[in-house]
């Protein structure tokens, strides 16, 4: 199940376009959780990729 965390130790910059939709979904997510858009989005992003299915025609080389 995902669970919101409340903070990450290290950070880099990236800048991203998201759908409004999206944006607005995330901000309320945020606020009830009195956490920070970032920090939604980071968990999304990290539960996302913990949870991709892999497609075997399509895996890339590390």
């Amino acid at each position: 199940m995902f669970k919101l965390k409340k903070d990450y130790d290290d950070y880099e910059y990236k800048s991203l376009r998201l759908p409004t939709y999206l944006v607005n979904q995330v901000q309320e997510l945020a606020t009830k959780n009195n956490l920070s858009f970032n920090r939604v989005i980071t968990q999304c992003v990290e539960y996302a990729l913990l949870h991709m299915e892999e497609d075997e025609d399509n895996e890339q080389p590390n």
